[in-house]
């Protein structure tokens, strides 16, 4: 089908983008926004949304407006997270990663839930991280 096209496609160096659930296809699950459930209060409701895993994490899209729905989604999933704030993006080639960011405000940040607490860490602008460091450094408490 088309998850094993773009598997295929990621393996042979193809450029594959995408921005807000666009962007979480690429990981093993997504945290997406489902405005329909009430639409006279306005009320917004978080769910998990698997990916085609490229990248083994959760993303969380606009993270500073959904930093609460987040963290309750890696407690119910575990496993490392990646939380982007709007403005804010994430290159990936091969292994490597690298944040690209409009403004100092704006952050990249692995998350995991560890002893019952959220632990975040903010990635480095324009440095060059090595995927399995960040999944494994996070999982590992380092």
């Amino acid at each position: 089908g088309v998850d094993k096209a773009l598997r295929r496609a990621f393996r042979d160096g193809t450029v594959l983008s995408g921005r807000s659930a666009g962007a979480g296809c690429w990981f093993r699950r997504c945290l997406s926004a489902d405005a329909s459930g009430n639409t006279r209060t306005k009320v917004i409701e978080y769910r998990r949304v698997s990916g085609i895993g490229l990248v083994d994490a959760t993303l969380c899209t606009h993270y500073s407006n959904r930093r609460e729905a987040f963290e309750y989604c890696l407690r119910q999933t575990g496993g490392v997270g990646l939380g982007l704030d709007d403005g804010v993006a994430v290159s990936i080639l091969g292994r490597e990663a690298r944040v690209i960011s409009l403004n100092a405000e704006c952050g990249a940040y692995t998350s995991i839930i560890r002893d019952g607490f959220l632990h975040e860490e903010r990635l480095a602008e324009g440095c060059i991280h090595q995927i399995e460091s960040i999944l494994e450094n996070q999982a590992e408490g380092t």
